[in-house]
């Protein structure tokens, strides 16, 4: 399993930036700490509900078997991405 990143220049910035390119192994791991730490048992907008996003970020980006480099907006707006693409199935 690989990671692949892109390197972008940020025009404000004169260093460069990485972003990561996800993949299904990404996709997979982020679902399963979903699973377990249930962010969605939580009211909308809580900082019960955010700690857990923050929880799902700081686990993914620990794992050895596929390199992560996101934060809690990232997990968000990525699962919002997957439940969109699944419900036009």
């Amino acid at each position: 399993m690989s990671t692949v990143f892109v390197i972008l220049k940020n025009s404000t910035k004169t260093d460069s930036t990485l972003q990561m390119v996800w993949t299904i192994d990404h996709d997979v791991l982020l679902l399963r700490e979903i699973l377990v730490l249930r962010p969605f048992a939580f009211k909308f907008g809580s900082r019960e509900r955010g700690q857990a996003w923050d929880k799902i970020a700081a686990t993914v980006n620990t794992l050895q078997q596929v390199r992560f480099s996101v934060d809690q907006r990232g997990v968000r707006e990525r699962y919002a991405k997957l439940e969109k693409a699944y419900k036009r199935e």
